[in-house]
């Protein structure tokens, strides 16, 4: 049996289309906290609006402690001027931006499979070459759902000696989210393991006949 097939040329060109739509998601994804580290210098840099002010950057630094040492650091100008001197050396600045960076590497991934996936389908690669690309979006939503803690982790090991409390690290898990980006990383896992297998079953009994 032939790996391709020949969709509507209606549909095929719609594929293409969505494959461009998701892989220009993809090269956002990726380029976003690149294109911020240049802007700013700060890796950790949030861009924050309210009612009272007015939208601009701010340090995200001390968002990322949690509330009795981001407490601690404000309590005293010494604090905060050493808390301020220890995000410009060198080894921390980098290893927050390069994690910065990682951090988006998961979702920019599944984006880029969805978008390989739909250009396979849309062309004549077929539907094999298409669950090869599948299976990196199931890999990378696992991917993206375990990052956030995993980072989280890396970044206070990064800048809690940077504060009164000293070197240690802090973990923050929050179950909901990461059961349920689990759960569909799991579900997309399935989906393309049940295409894979129907697929093979497809040609084997191809073969046989």
């Amino acid at each position: 049996m032939p790996n391709g097939y020949d969709l509507p040329p209606r549909r095929a060109r719609a594929c293409r289309w969505a494959a461009l739509f998701f892989g220009l998601i993809a090269a956002i994804a990726l380029a976003a906290p690149i294109a911020l580290l240049a802007i700013t210098g700060d890796p950790l840099t949030n861009w924050q609006c309210g009612s009272d002010r007015d939208c601009a950057f701010e340090n995200g630094a001390l968002a990322v402690l949690d509330d009795e040492v981001r407490a601690q650091v404000a309590a005293s100008p010494s604090a905060q001027e050493s808390f301020a001197d220890h995000l410009d050396r060198v080894p921390i600045h980098g290893g927050l931006a390069l994690l910065s960076i990682l951090s988006s590497l998961p979702f920019a991934a599944l984006m880029f499979g969805v978008a390989m996936a739909l250009r396979s389908f849309g062309t004549s690669r077929g539907i094999g070459a298409a669950i090869k690309w599948l299976r990196l979006v199931a890999w990378a939503a696992l991917a993206a759902a375990l990052a956030p803690p995993v980072i989280g982790l890396l970044q206070s090991v990064l800048l809690l000696p940077g504060t009164p409390y000293g070197p240690g690290y802090a973990i923050e898990v929050e179950g909901g989210p990461l059961l349920l980006h689990s759960l569909l990383a799991f579900a997309t896992m399935a989906v393309v393991w049940a295409l894979d297998a129907g697929h093979s079953a497809q040609r084997d009994l191809a073969e046989i006949v």
